[in-house]
C-alpha cells in the first residue's frame, strides 16, 4: 500500500468516526467492532446453553426437550454464522444492525426459556445481561426499544411456558439454579462494563488525539500565513537591494576598488541567503505547498542540506556509497530543511564534530545526526516537539525548528525521534518508509 493510500485510508476513517459521533446511526467502524465482539461473545453464550441444558438434563435429571432445545440452538448457530460472515466482510457497519442482532438473541433466549420453565427458569435473570449490554453500547433509543422488547418477552412468559415439574416443585434446586445464574449474570455485567470503560477511554484518547490534530492545523495554518505574508512584504525589498548592489558592484570593479567591491560582494551573498530563507519559510510550515515529490539521490540530498550551513566542516558523513546512491521520493526543500534544523541544533549544541550517518533499516532509510551536547533531561525532551518551546538563548531561536520538522516526516509517513541524557549528548532519527527509498542495482 502507498503512502497516498494509507493517507485516504486513515482518513476515511477519521471520516466515519466523526460522523459516527454526530449521527449514531452512521456507519462506523466503531459499530463494526462491537459487532465482531458481540459475534464472538455469542459463540460463547451457545457453548454455555448447551452445557447448561446437558448439566440440568443429564446430571440433575430434569427432563427437557432436548429435540426443540437442540433446534434453537442449531438455529442460533446459523445466525451467528450468518452475523460472522457479514462482519469479517465489512469496513463500517451501523448500529441498527447490532440492534436488530440483539434483539433476535432476546428473542431465542425467551424461546429457550418457553420450554424450560419460563420465569420459573433461574436463568430468566440473564435478561438483564442482554438489557445492560444494550445500555453499554447502543444509543438510548435502540437500548430502550430492546428493554420494551425483553420486558413484553418476558411478561408474556407467565401466560404461556412448558412448566418444569422438578424445578417448580424443588425450591432448593429453584435457589440453587438462582445461585448459579446470578453468579454467571454478574460476571456478564461486570465484563460488559470492562469492556465499555475500555472503549470509552479508546474513544476519550482519540477525540484527544483529534484535538491535537486540530490545534496543529490552526498552528500551521498561522504560521504559513505569517510566512507567506513575511516571504511577500520583503521579496520587494530584497530584489531592490540585489539590483542595486549589483550595478554597484560593476562600478567598483570598473574602478578598481577591491576592498570596497568584496563588501558589496558579501552583501549580494548574504541577500540571496536571505531569498532562501524566505523561499523555505513560504512551505507553509513544512508542508511545502505546490512543491511535488521527486525521486532524488541521497548524496545530492546531504549535500544540498549542508552547503548553505555556515560551520558544515564539522559534519561527518558517514554512510556506505551504496546507500549514498540510492534514491528517495520526497519534496526536496521540505526534507532538506528538515535535516538542516537537525544539524543546526547539534551544531549548536556540540562544539566538536557532528555524526550525520545514513543507513538502511528493516522499516526504511534512517538518517541520524548525532552531537556530543550537554543533552537533555527528561521534561525537556517530553517538550522538545511542542511549537515555541526552546532551550536556546533568547536571539538565538524561536522554538519551531523541530515541530515543523516533525510535520513534514509524519507526512511522509515517517517518524522523527530524539534519544538523549544529560551529559550524553542527543540523537536525532529519522526514520522514511520503505515505500520511499530505493537502492539502485550494483
Amino acid at each position: 500500500m502507498t503512502q497516498d493510500e494509507r493517507d485516504s485510508s486513515r482518513q476515511t476513517e477519521r471520516d466515519v468516526k466523526t460522523a459516527s459521533y454526530a449521527d449514531p446511526d452512521a456507519p462506523s467502524v466503531l459499530h463494526l467492532v462491537n459487532f465482531r465482539w458481540l459475534t464472538a461473545l455469542r459463540w460463547a453464550a451457545l457453548i454455555g446453553q448447551t452445557l447448561a441444558i446437558a448439566f440440568v438434563h443429564f446430571w440433575m435429571e430434569v427432563p427437557l426437550p432436548l429435540r426443540t432445545l437442540s433446534f434453537i440452538i442449531i438455529a442460533e448457530l446459523c445466525v451467528n454464522y450468518v452475523a460472522m460472515s457479514r462482519g469479517n466482510s465489512l469496513a463500517v457497519m451501523r448500529e441498527v444492525e447490532i440492534a436488530a442482532f440483539v434483539g433476535l438473541d432476546l428473542v431465542a433466549f425467551t424461546a429457550l426459556l418457553f420450554f424450560t420453565g419460563g420465569p420459573s427458569n433461574p436463568f430468566s435473570f440473564f435478561y438483564i445481561v442482554h438489557v445492560s449490554m444494550a445500555a453499554l453500547i447502543l444509543s438510548s433509543s435502540y437500548a430502550w426499544t430492546l428493554v420494551g422488547l425483553s420486558v413484553a418477552s418476558y411478561s408474556a412468559l407467565f401466560v404461556w411456558h412448558v412448566p418444569l415439574a422438578k424445578i417448580v416443585s424443588s425450591w432448593d434446586v429453584h435457589l440453587h439454579g438462582i445461585w448459579v445464574a446470578y453468579g454467571l449474570g454478574a460476571t456478564c455485567v461486570v465484563y460488559f462494563i470492562q469492556r465499555a470503560r475500555a472503549e470509552i477511554r479508546e474513544k476519550e484518547a482519540w477525540v484527544a488525539a483529534e484535538a491535537e490534530l486540530r490545534q496543529r492545523a490552526e498552528r500551521l495554518s498561522s504560521l504559513a500565513t505569517l510566512a507567506a505574508g513575511a516571504a511577500h512584504e520583503l521579496a520587494s525589498p530584497l530584489a531592490t537591494i540585489a539590483v542595486v548592489s549589483k550595478e554597484l558592484e560593476h562600478q567598483l570593479d570598473q574602478r578598481g576598488d577591491d576592498e570596497a567591491l568584496a563588501d558589496v560582494q558579501l552583501v549580494r551573498n548574504q541577500v540571496e541567503r536571505c531569498r532562501k530563507i524566505l523561499k523555505r519559510m513560504a512551505h507553509t510550515a513544512g508542508e511545502a505547498p505546490g512543491e511535488s515529490e521527486d525521486w532524488i539521490a541521497v548524496a545530492e540530498l546531504i549535500s544540498e542540506t549542508i552547503e548553505d550551513l555556515p560551520e558544515r566542516s564539522r559534519i561527518d558523513t558517514v554512510a556506505t556509497q551504496h546507500v549514498l546512491g540510492g534514491r528517495l521520493r520526497c519534496p526536496r526543500e521540505a526534507v532538506a530543511q528538515t535535516l538542516r534544523v537537525l544539524l543546526d541544533n547539534a551544531l549548536d549544541a556540540s562544539r566538536g564534530n557532528v555524526r550525520l550517518q545514513v543507513a538502511v533499516v528493516e522499516r526504511g532509510l534512517e538518517i541520524s545526526v548525532s552531537d556530543s551536547g550537554p543533552g537533555m533531561d527528561a521534561p525537556v525532551l517530553q517538550r522538545v516537539f511542542e511549537p515555541f518551546f526552546t532551550t536556546k538563548a533568547p536571539g538565538k531561536g524561536m522554538g519551531l525548528g523541530l515541530y515543523l520538522a516533525q510535520n513534514v516526516v509524519s507526512n511522509l509517513g515517517g517518524s522523527l525521534t530524539l534519544d538523549s541524557r544529560p551529559g550524553s549528548g542527543t540523537v536525532a532519527r529519522m526514520l522514511l518508509p520503505k515505500e520511499r527509498f530505493r537502492l539502485q542495482p550494483s
